[in-house]
C-alpha cells in the first residue's frame, strides 16, 4: 500500500512519518511545499537507507490542482495534514486561509475521486464548533468564530459529500491542542511558551488566562492517525468528524504556572506577563471523547504532566543553541 501524506514535513506529519516507518511497511509519499519546514527535517526522521527506500518526497502545493493530481498517482490512502493552522493568520489573511484549507482540501478530494483512492483522513479542528457549550460533541452545529474554524468546517463538509457521492472512506479528525517533539515551526501555546522562555522573554498569558484547552501529545495523535489510515473503521464514522482529545481541560494560566515550575527545575528562570485577549480566541475547548475512545480503544492518551516535561526537554535540546548563537 502507498500512503500520501500532505504536509508530511510539518510538525504532525513528521511524527506520523516516524510512527509509520516504525510500525508498518507501507510505501510513503510526502507532498509538502516546505513553507514551514525543510527536506533536512524529513531526512532526520527517515534516518536509515532502508527507511529512505520507502519514502518519496514531492515538493508541491495542495492549492495547485495539477500538482495534486500528479502526486495522487498509485495512491491507496491519503493522510491530509497540509493546512493553514492558525486562528491569527486566518484573521490577518482569510483569503489565503480559504485557498489552502478549502480549495486545497477540495483539490485533494477531487483527485481522490478521479484516482479511486480508498481512504481519506483529514486533519480538522475543534475550532469548527467555536464557543459551543461543553462537552463539544461532533454532532453539534458548526459555529466557528474565526476564518480558520470556518475553513475546517468546509473541509469536513466536503469529506461528507465525497464519501456519500463517490464512496471515499473519508474521516475528519478534529485535533485538540497538539504539542510535543519536532515542533520547530509550531505556533500554538506550548511551543510559543517554550520559544519565549528559551529567548529569555516572559510567558505572555493573553486575556485573564481562564481559557481552557485540551492538550494532546503528538505521539498519541500520530497513533490515532496511523490506525485511521490502516485499520478497518466503523461504518458510522465514515464521512463524519471525530474529536481526538484527552477529555481533560487545562486553563492557560495553569499551563503557564506548570511551565514555569518545569523550567525552574531545569535551572531556567522565567516570568509571566498578561497580554490583551486574542481576536477569535475560543474561551472553552472541551471536545467530547466518547467517539474517539470507542473507535480507537487501543490508544492511551497521556496527560499534560506526563507529556510536557519531555516536550520542554526537546525544545531545550534543539532550539537553545540556535537561540544563543542567533
Amino acid at each position: 500500500m502507498t500512503i500520501l501524506i500532505t504536509g508530511g514535513a510539518g510538525f504532525v506529519g513528521l511524527n506520523v512519518l516516524k510512527r509509520m516507518l516504525r510500525v508498518s511497511d507501507e510505501q510513503i509519499r510526502i507532498l509538502d511545499n516546505f513553507s514551514n519546514s525543510t527536506p533536512e527535517r524529513v531526512d532526520q526522521v527517515v534516518g536509515s537507507a532502508a527507511a529512505a527506500n520507502r519514502v518519496q518526497v514531492v515538493r508541491g502545493d495542495i492549492a495547485d490542482a495539477p500538482a495534486v493530481r500528479q502526486a495522487m498517482k498509485h495512491i491507496d490512502t491519503v493522510v491530509h495534514l497540509a493546512a493553514q493552522t492558525g486562528v491569527g493568520p486566518s484573521i490577518a489573511d482569510p483569503v489565503r486561509d480559504l485557498e489552502i484549507n478549502v480549495v486545497g482540501t477540495f483539490n485533494l478530494l477531487k483527485a481522490c475521486a478521479d484516482a479511486k483512492v480508498r481512504r481519506f483522513v483529514m486533519a480538522s479542528s475543534a475550532a469548527t464548533v467555536g464557543n459551543a457549550q461543553p462537552p463539544q460533541r461532533e454532532d453539534m452545529p458548526a459555529r466557528p468564530v474565526s476564518p480558520y474554524g470556518a475553513s475546517k468546517a468546509a473541509g469536513e463538509a466536503y469529506c461528507s459529500a465525497f464519501h456519500r457521492a463517490f464512496g471515499i472512506e473519508a474521516l475528519a479528525l478534529r485535533f485538540s491542542n497538539v504539542y510535543g517533539p519536532l515542533s520547530w515551526s509550531k505556533g500554538s501555546v506550548v511551543a510559543h511558551f517554550a520559544k519565549q522562555a528559551i529567548a529569555g522573554k516572559p510567558l505572555v498569558v493573553n486575556g485573564d488566562g481562564s481559557q481552557t484547552r485540551d492538550f494532546l501529545h503528538v505521539e498519541d495523535l500520530a497513533e490515532v492517525i496511523c490506525l485511521a489510515a490502516n485499520s478497518p473503521l466503523p461504518h458510522e464514522l465514515l464521512g463524519e468528524p471525530c474529536n481526538v482529545a484527552t477529555g481533560v481541560q487545562t486553563r492557560i494560566a495553569d499551563l503557564a504556572q506548570l511551565f514555569r515550575r518545569l523550567l525552574d527545575e531545569r535551572g531556567i528562570a522565567c516570568t509571566l506577563a498578561q497580554g490583551a485577549p486574542l481576536v477569535g480566541d475560543v474561551a472553552v475547548s472541551a471536545p467530547a471523547v466518547d467517539r474517539v475512545k470507542a473507535a480507537f480503544r487501543s490508544v492511551s492518551f497521556r496527560g499534560l504532566t506526563e507529556g510536557l516535561p519531555g516536550t520542554i526537554d526537546w525544545f531545550l535540546s534543539h532550539l537553545r543553541g540556535a537561540a544563543a548563537s542567533g
